[in-house]
């Protein structure tokens, strides 16, 4: 059977050398040229996040059996991994939310990343004016690249003014590099603002001291893979998740721990808190 198709193919063959010249010689382009769009796509899409040794940082997910991984955690986790964690060299969070930015008399929604102490000093490799902030900051802003541009026009003086954002005043102390977006490869915030002023982002209908959570994000120590990280912080994890779920509930049960690597960035579900 499978002789006589052959036979067959190679009589349209000879009957029509110029038709089947042409036909493979367009198959073999449309496969290059896939293969390079490919290629090219994939060099793109998969590039490290422009941060310090972005091999070596990882992120916290709670893998669920019926829903996309979730990537926010309670801040008392992190506080724990911080103070604890002996795989980790550093652990720093985040929380994306919008806020209003008051600008010529006009309110204009904006991306705002409440960020940890640490986060910009581990993270950022440069910075396109001034600064980035630290622990002895409060009420101070860096601005991304884009919202320089956007909204100052890249002032080379932007360093040491001040802002209204979510109806407070921030002193902008520096922009971080044309290169760094954040972490994530969905959402690319205009303004990082330390956490500590996360009041300040918060309605009363949402600001309870026991409901504050963010994405936490870890640096590996060398030869410490993800895996065993995870090992290290679970039982940190189960007695936080046994404080406000049931931990012998059969939904508890099926929710676990995973530590990923996000060299190339950071994509799950995104939560939107804010006033």
């Amino acid at each position: 059977m499978i002789s006589s198709y052959f036979r067959s193919a190679w009589r349209h063959v000879r009957r029509s050398p110029g038709f089947c010249f042409l036909a493979i010689t367009l198959l073999a382009l449309g496969i290059g040229i896939s293969t390079t769009i490919f290629t090219v796509a994939r060099a793109a899409l998969l590039r490290p996040l422009p941060v310090r040794n972005a091999h070596s940082v990882v992120q916290l997910f709670e893998r669920y059996p019926s829903i996309r991984p979730q990537t926010y955690l309670p801040v008392s986790l992190y506080e724990d991994i911080r103070a604890h964690s002996a795989a980790f060299s550093e652990a720093m969070g985040q929380l994306e939310m919008s806020a209003p930015l008051e600008k010529d008399q006009i309110l204009e929604r904006v991306d705002v990343d409440l960020v940890t102490d640490n986060f910009l000093s581990s993270l950022v490799l440069n910075t396109a004016e001034g600064r980035v902030f630290g622990p002895a900051d409060d009420h101070v802003v860096a601005l991304s690249y884009g919202a320089w541009s956007r909204f100052f026009q890249r002032d080379p003086l932007i360093a040491g003014r001040t802002i209204r954002l979510a109806g407070q005043v921030f002193q902008i102390v520096g922009v971080t590099s044309e290169a760094f977006n954040g972490i994530s490869v969905e959402l690319s915030p205009d303004f990082f603002v330390p956490f500590r002023d996360l009041n300040d982002f918060l309605s009363e209908a949402n600001n309870d001291q026991n409901l504050r959570y963010l994405e936490i994000i870890g640096r590996l120590r060398p030869s410490t893979s993800p895996n065993q990280a995870k090992l290290e912080i679970e039982p940190m994890w189960r007695r936080d998740r046994a404080s406000f779920a049931a931990p012998n509930s059969n939904a508890e049960r099926q929710v676990q721990l995973e530590v990923r690597s996000i060299e190339f960035g950071s994509s799950s579900n995104r939560c939107n808190r804010g006033k």
